[in-house]
């Protein structure tokens, strides 16, 4: 399925749709059932079903829980967004195939959109600054990945709906 196929399918959701994601990715969190990147993605998967966030990426996913597997790095909410996004603006192909140049910069360009505006909202993109001096099983550092898997969620999915809409209209 095209990009643009897949874009004029999701510009059918509601805002109250969008707001169910980040709802719903915050409950995840809150469960204590899942890490930060899990949450996310398995609240995208609910709305947008298996076809666009398959089992085996929630699964993959679970290795950016704690900042690249517990290394601090990359905060796994801004990693799953950038899954959600990559499963919606991502390659189709296969190794013999051709990336189209154009389609590859809009997807790099709406990847760093993600990146910044997390970073700008949080200040960093790094786990362990996002959650400096809170212990790992600490009620406050829960709330706080809840707060920034709700973020990543929103922001991913304010830059799908935004370009869903865009494709709708240019239709």
């Amino acid at each position: 399925m095209s990009e643009m196929n897949i874009l004029k399918e999701l510009g059918r959701l509601s805002a109250a749709d969008w707001d169910k994601i980040i709802i719903r990715a915050g409950e995840l969190m809150a469960s204590h059932r899942f890490g930060c990147s899990e949450a996310l993605l398995l609240a995208f998967q609910e709305t947008f079903g298996t076809r666009y966030i398959p089992q085996a990426a929630v699964a993959m996913s679970s290795a950016f829980r704690g900042g690249m597997g517990g290394g601090g790095c990359t905060c796994g909410a801004l990693a799953g967004g950038q899954m959600v996004l990559g499963s919606v603006f991502g390659y189709r192909g296969n190794a013999d195939g051709e990336q189209d140049k154009e389609s590859t910069a809009k997807a790099r360009a709406l990847f760093k959109e993600l990146h910044d505006r997390f970073r700008d909202m949080h200040k960093s993109t790094c786990c362990r600054v996002l959650t400096k001096g809170l212990a790992h099983d600490a009620p406050e550092r829960k709330a706080q990945c809840e707060q920034l898997v709700k973020a990543a969620a929103g922001l991913a999915g304010g830059i799908i709906a935004r370009e869903a809409s865009e494709a709708v209209n240019a239709c």
